[in-house]
């Protein structure tokens, strides 16, 4: 089973994040959406999205 790769969205209009999330979804990507630079931060030390 291959491994899920993991991304951060910073997006602060939740539609436009939702949208954005549902694209990269459907290409495999598990994805965390944040809504400001703070949690993107704290999202990116603690979960180690793939680059």
């Amino acid at each position: 089973m291959a491994t899920q790769r993991k991304i951060v969205v910073l997006e602060d209009d939740r539609s436009t994040g939702a949208l954005i999330s549902a694209i990269l979804e459907k290409e495999g990507y598990h994805v965390l959406h944040a809504l400001e630079g703070r949690t993107a931060i704290e999202l990116v030390i603690r979960e180690r999205p793939s680059f």
